[in-house]
């Protein structure tokens, strides 16, 4: 976590949830850009590492990963909203 520049990464190891390919790790990247209206944009980097020979399949991660990124950003724009100092 980097608070001066607003970004933290995180990694997500040997987890149950990527389906569609021999997954090792992802790393996850995360910036907090503001806006002239005095909000933000969360920009997203996703970097998957792959076991072996495998592929990975970018439209089941855009259908499946997608969804489940969108849930995440709302958790974390209400929790922003209802802490404004935060």
């Amino acid at each position: 976590m980097d608070k001066e520049n607003f970004t933290y990464s995180f990694s997500l190891i040997e987890a149950d949830v990527w389906k569609f390919a021999e997954v090792e790790k992802v790393i996850y990247g995360n910036k907090f850009v503001p806006t002239p209206e005095g909000g933000s944009i969360c920009k997203r980097t996703s970097i998957y590492h792959i076991k072996g020979d495998g592929e990975i399949n970018k439209d089941k991660i855009k259908d499946g990963y997608g969804k489940k990124t969108e849930g995440l950003l709302k958790a974390v724009e209400a929790y922003f909203m209802a802490n404004p100092d935060a």
